[in-house]
């Protein structure tokens, strides 16, 4: 069954983590962008219309969590590779700064 995700684009991290991403986040080859996950997962893609705007029936990662703390994933993967995306990701943030963004409905 297919399954959707609401998230919100973050295009102005890709210069600053898209290679990371591309290197230790799978979702990259399915053509997701840089972004932060509001709900996963959502209700079925065939349900999703323009008329949606509450849905309490969907809670954040299937209520698998206590807290939510909103986020940009930059790696999946084991400690070493975690490791490895945090240090250089940790380098590109001291060169690239700050990332800017904003989100409008």
């Amino acid at each position: 069954m297919a399954e959707s995700a609401f998230i919100v684009r973050v295009p102005e991290a890709e210069p600053c983590v898209g290679a990371l991403r591309e290197r230790f986040d799978a979702s990259v080859k399915l053509g997701v962008p840089a972004h932060i996950t509001v709900l996963v997962p959502f209700m079925s893609p065939e349900r999703i219309t323009e008329a949606v705007r509450t849905f309490p029936e969907h809670p954040p990662f299937g209520g698998e969590h206590e807290s939510i703390i909103p986020h940009l994933t930059v790696a999946h993967g084991s400690a070493t590779e975690a490791e490895a995306a945090a240090g250089k990701l940790a380098a590109t943030m001291q060169t690239h700064g700050p990332i800017t963004s904003s989100c409008a409905w």
